[in-house]
């Protein structure tokens, strides 16, 4: 089975489980934060664990991405994830998609 039908046939599913039941779309996700060193920090929810830091020219060490670079990840990811569903649910074959996030920020205001 190609991933398409594979992702396809999995949204066949959950499509119809949410249909007759929608209370089990519904969740909180909890992510635990703890600052490890300077403005070093730890990220955990469920089994996932990642760092996240500041640049040096900030006080950080620069030992991980950015909040700003998760925050970018995360938009990014979640198109690309949508696109990909809906053209498996329509049967649209993409060999490749690429999204391409662009943020203009001012570090000013952080300071």
């Amino acid at each position: 089975m190609s991933s398409s039908e594979t992702i396809r046939t999995a949204l066949g599913r959950t499509i119809k489980a949410l249909t007759l039941k929608p209370a089990l779309g519904r969740d909180t996700g909890i992510s635990k934060t703890t600052i490890r060193d300077g403005l070093t920090c730890d990220v955990q929810e469920g089994r996932w664990k990642f760092s996240v830091d500041m640049p040096p020219a900030v006080g950080g060490n620069g030992s991980a991405p950015t909040p700003g670079v998760y925050g970018r990840a995360a938009l990014g990811s979640c198109l690309a994830i949508g696109y990909m569903m809906q053209a498996a649910l329509l049967n649209v074959p993409i060999t490749k998609l690429e999204v391409v996030v662009q943020a203009d920020f001012d570090d000013g205001v952080l300071l």
